[in-house]
């Protein structure tokens, strides 16, 4: 008998749930070295969570451009949002944080709309459980260097 994605999903150990888990937090394409770093996984379990959740049908490989990391998606996105709705929200706002910061370090918001597009919706996805007051003070921080980011890109294109 063939078992659905979400029934394998729903069968895996806490620690293999938690992989996907974070995993659904990026909302599209995502890779095992941003797991790892972002959310402290072990880098030997998260590939192995990786490669079984290939072989099950929960994720697809997407197409890997030379000179880079390979890339994940979810096989659909009613099986990733399911796995997205089942981590704690208090968890999944601290997931959108670290995945805002990391965006926001890693590329150049406002040379790209969808960068800041994108960073910007982690931060306000994590602003519903904010938990003190100098984490709502760090995603001010971070939405003011969005905003900059924003506003410099727009000039630059006013002035080309």
């Amino acid at each position: 008998m063939k078992h659905s994605a979400e029934d394998i999903f729903r069968n895996l150990p806490l620690a293999d749930k938690r992989v996907l888990r974070c995993a659904a937090c990026f909302g599209g394409d995502f890779r095992e070295d941003q797991l790892t770093n972002l959310f402290a996984l072990e880098a030997l379990r998260t590939r192995e969570v990786l490669k079984d959740a290939l072989k099950s049908g929960i994720l697809v490989a997407a197409v890997k451009l030379k000179g880079h990391k390979q890339q994940y998606s979810f096989s659909s996105e009613e099986l990733r949002e399911s796995i997205y709705v089942s981590m704690d929200p208090v968890e999944r706002a601290d997931a959108h944080f670290r995945i805002g910061n990391y965006l926001m370090r890693d590329k150049n918001a406002g040379e790209n709309k969808n960068a800041t597009l994108e960073i910007w919706e982690h931060l306000k996805q994590a602003t519903d459980h904010l938990q003190t007051d100098r984490e709502e003070n760090n995603n001010f921080e971070m939405s003011l260097k969005v905003a900059e980011c924003t506003a410099k890109s727009q000039l630059a294109r006013v002035w080309r």
